[in-house]
This record gives structure tokens, sequence and C-alpha cells, in this order.
């Protein structure tokens, strides 16, 4: 009998998030943000696919296996994904109003969002949020850890 290195494929793999992300989670749901922690939840449950050499006795060839991600890589994760959903997401909206203003050659377009049949527009951010955004955008710099100078690296 034959018996060669094999990874396990782990499909349905569940890996636990770390305290600190647990405790950031916790914060997400408290700030009706329910929908922001799960989605960085599963990232986290779901681990990460490795692919690697394996060498055994049936021959030379890859391996994948499911593995956790990291405390770095999950708080890199958990930090990413809010600020995408809190900072990034008030950018993009005013990019776009600024891109359709120069596209339609119209400086003075205005963009307003309304529910169906109604003509009172929806506020989509507070005035008082650029400053809340631009103190939460510091803070997840500094809690950023791959190094300050990393965290406005899209990656």
């Amino acid at each position: 009998m034959k018996f060669g290195v094999k990874l396990m494929n782990t499909l349905f793999a569940s890996f636990e998030p770390t305290e600190d992300v647990v405790e950031l989670l916790t914060s997400l749901r408290q700030a009706d943000m329910a929908w922001i922690a799960e989605e960085i939840e599963t990232s986290i449950r779901n681990g990460h696919s490795v692919t690697r050499k394996i060498q055994g006795n049936q021959g030379k060839g890859n391996g994948h296996r499911i593995e956790p991600f990291d405390a770095d890589e999950q708080l890199g994760i958990t930090l990413r994904v809010i600020q995408r959903y809190t900072i990034e997401m008030q950018k993009l909206w005013y990019w776009t109003q600024d891109d359709l203003r120069e596209t339609l050659e119209n400086p003075n377009l205005q963009i307003a969002i309304s529910y169906l049949g109604s003509q009172e527009p929806i506020h989509l951010f507070d005035e008082n949020l650029d400053m809340h955004l631009a103190r939460l955008d510091e803070l997840l710099r500094r809690a950023w850890p791959h190094g300050t100078e990393s965290y406005d690296i899209i990656d």
C-alpha cells in the first residue's frame, strides 16, 4: 500500500475571528451596521485558499487547502471593509457627481435621489459626516496593521 502526501481540501472551513475583530464586529452591530459585520465575519470564517507544491510517493503536484487568516490579515480585512463602506462610498458619490458635471458640461448640475413617486430628496450624507469620516479615516490609518504608509494603497 502506498502512502502519499495529500493536502486536505476543506470546502466548508469555519475559522474564528480574533478577539480584536470580534470587538469591532460587536461595535458595528451595535451601530446598526450588522450587514457590514456579517460580510467581514463571513470572509474571515471562510479563510483563504492556498496552493502548495507537494511531493510524495505518487509524484509531484499541487495541493490545495483552505487556511485561516492570521491576526494581522483579519484586522486588515476588517479595517478595509469599514473604510470602503464609509469613507470610500462617500468619496465615490462626490466623484460621480463631479464626473457627471464635467461629462455633461454643466457645472451647476445637482443630483438628487428620492423614493419612487416622491419629490422629497434623500440625503445620503449628513453635512457633519465629512468631519466624522476624516476622523474615522485617521483612526483606521493608525490601526492599519501593515504600516500607515501602505494604508492608502487600495488592494
